[in-house]
């Protein structure tokens, strides 16, 4: 993980690439940053799914 300065220092240097990018390239970036965060939000409904499973399994075994 990432501390808060770092993170900072790295936005910085990716919207200056982004600044120099061409249109095209910002749409594709785009399309990439939309697809791994609906991956992220699948992984995190399953691992919910997941988690709820869990805990029913538990009760059921009490």
């Amino acid at each position: 993980m990432k501390t808060e300065q770092e993170r900072e220092q790295l936005i910085k240097e990716i919207n200056v690439l982004l600044n120099q990018a061409y249109d095209s390239t910002l749409d594709e970036i785009y399309a990439l940053l939309q697809k791994i965060e609906d991956e992220e939000d699948e992984n995190d409904l399953k691992a919910y799914h997941a988690a709820k499973s869990d805990v029913e399994n538990y009760r059921i075994s009490i």
